[in-house]
């Protein structure tokens, strides 16, 4: 159900990048430390279908006050490549 919610989830950034790359990311990264394992699950895939999506789209982040800390950490060091990984792991 996680991993359906990520991929619908990224289907709407082409919508409204600027919401996606902005609250969204801000919203969905703190999550992704939560002590709650399902939380922590949901939020990382989120993001990182919701990151990709927007490089895909070839989305900029500002670096900008307005742009949350962890979210550029997170984006500045994830090229697609490493995204792609993190979003679908291969099956054993």
């Amino acid at each position: 159900m996680r991993e359906l919610a990520a991929q619908a989830l990224s289907l709407l950034v082409q919508y409204d990048m600027d919401y996606f790359g902005g609250h969204a990311l801000e919203k969905l990264v703190p999550c992704t430390l939560s002590s709650d394992l399902c939380t922590r699950h949901g939020a990382t895939l989120a993001a990182g279908e919701v990151a990709l999506r927007l490089n895909q789209l070839g989305f900029t982040f500002s670096t900008g006050k307005s742009c949350n800390c962890h979210v550029y950490c997170i984006l500045h060091f994830c090229d697609t490549y490493h995204l792609n990984v993190l979003i679908r792991l291969p099956e054993k």
